[in-house]
Parts: C-alpha cells; sequence; structure tokens
C-alpha cells in the first residue's frame, strides 16, 4: 500500500530518540509489530528511504508514529531529527515484516527488547491495550540509562490500568540519574524472575547480536524454540 502523510507533530521522547506523528488521508491496515518504507525527497537532492516500525496501533487508523533514533539509523534517520518540519509531506510504502502479533496467535506473551527494540511492542501493548484483548504480556526491556527508556511512563501508566501487563525495566549504566530499578543487561537470572510460568509466546527484538544471545538463554530456562521470534534492529 502506498499512501501520502503529514508530519503533524515531533516530540523529543528520549536524548536520542524523537517521535514524530503523521496524519495520513485514508486508513492504512497493518498488524502491530510492522514496519513502514518512509521515502523523503529534499530539494536537489537524491531520495532517501528509510525503513521505520511504527509504535502506533492500528486500532489508530488516522494517525501513524514512528519513534527515530538519531544515531544509527542512517541518513533518512539524521534527516528526520535535523531537517523535517510540521507540515511536511511523506510517501510511505507498506506494510512490511513478519514479526508481529494478531489476535489468536496466543493467550500469554512475552516482549523482550533492548533499546530502539522496543518500538514493534509499543505498538502491539497499545492495540491490546485498546481493544482490551484478554492478553497477558510481560515486557523485559533493557536500555542503556533511565532517560532512554523510551515510552516508560506510558506503560507504566498501561501497568497500572491493566492488571494483563507486567512490566520489567533494566539499564546497564544508571550513572547519576535516580534508579532503584533492575541493574544490567537481561541475563537469565532477570529472565527467570519475569517469566510466567504458563506457556507463552515469546518475542525478542533489539541491536545485533541481542535476540539470538536471548534466545539461547530462553531455550536454557526450557523455552521451546518454535516459541521464540526474533529481529534485530541495524
Amino acid at each position: 500500500m502506498e499512501l501520502t502523510a503529514r508530519l503533524t507533530s515531533i516530540q523529543h521522547s528520549t536524548p536520542s530518540v524523537k517521535t514524530f506523528t503523521f496524519f495520513v488521508s485514508r486508513g492504512f491496515t497493518f498488524l502491530p509489530g510492522q514496519w513502514i518504507d518512509l521515502w523523503i525527497e529534499p530539494p536537489g537532492e537524491e531520495p532517501l528511504i528509510g525503513g521505520f516500525t511504527l509504535v502506533s496501533p492500528p486500532s489508530q487508523s488516522e494517525y501513524m508514529e514512528l519513534a527515530i533514533k538519531s544515531i544509527g539509523g542512517g541518513r533518512a534517520a539524521s534527516f528526520m531529527h535535523n531537517k523535517a518540519k510540521l507540515g511536511d509531506l511523506f510517501h510511505m510504502e507498506g506494510p512490511s515484516g513478519e514479526f508481529y502479533f494478531k489476535e489468536g496467535m496466543a493467550n500469554s506473551i512475552v516482549l523482550i527488547a533492548g533499546g530502539i527494540g522496543i518500538n514493534p511492542f509499543m505498538s502491539m501493548i497499545r492495540y491490546i491495550n485498546d481493544t482490551n484483548l484478554d492478553i497477558k504480556t510481560t515486557l523485559i526491556y533493557s536500555a542503556k540509562t533511565p532517560m532512554e527508556l523510551l515510552f516508560r511512563q506510558e506503560l507504566e501508566a498501561i501497568q497500572r490500568r491493566n492488571g494483563r501487563l507486567r512490566c520489567y525495566f533494566t539499564v546497564s549504566s544508571p550513572n547519576a540519574e535516580p534508579w532503584t530499578g533492575n541493574v544490567g543487561r537481561i541475563d537469565e537470572t532477570l529472565l527467570g524472575t519475569a517469566l510466567p510460568s504458563k506457556k507463552s509466546l515469546v518475542y525478542v527484538c533489539g541491536p545485533p547480536g541481542m535476540p539470538t544471545q536471548i534466545a539461547e538463554k530462553l531455550k536454557g530456562l526450557g523455552i521451546g524454540e518454535q516459541d521464540i521470534l526474533y529481529e534485530e534492529w541495524w
């Protein structure tokens, strides 16, 4: 599907991530967890194409949100952070990707995120919350610092309202920021504490190397390979 979208909001979500909201003129159908190609056509320059995961849920039909990290996202991400302006028009194509959740896949899911790997899971959590699905959802989310825990306040608010969501946060470098939560990368101890006792479908998304490492840890804890889905961002 192809569509034109107008940029209506830019928010500084973390020190390294901005969230961009677009108004779309017609409905855009996708599954939570999928991504789109964003075409950028700077005047007098070669077009730029960036693949970005939607953080908005399918239940929000007129607006689409992308959370884009400034570092490591290529020229398209750099343009969005430094040159994109409210009112700009963008061309989008998609959706793409087999890393998604839809009703009927499982009654219990575990979402394990590293850094900007939270993006597909934010769409899933928002969708499950918006549609009031009876899905037990466990989020295990690691970032470098507390300030880099993208969407943390919203996730905590959903957790307070929705007893079916349980969030576990951990940071590798708390530095001088106030932090009383878990410290360190996601390891077997945290996984053993957070994983629900009932059979679950487990999703893992994060930087290169992290998903495969977590998948091996999950297998060591007795999770079957057929119950683990993972995706690396690049």
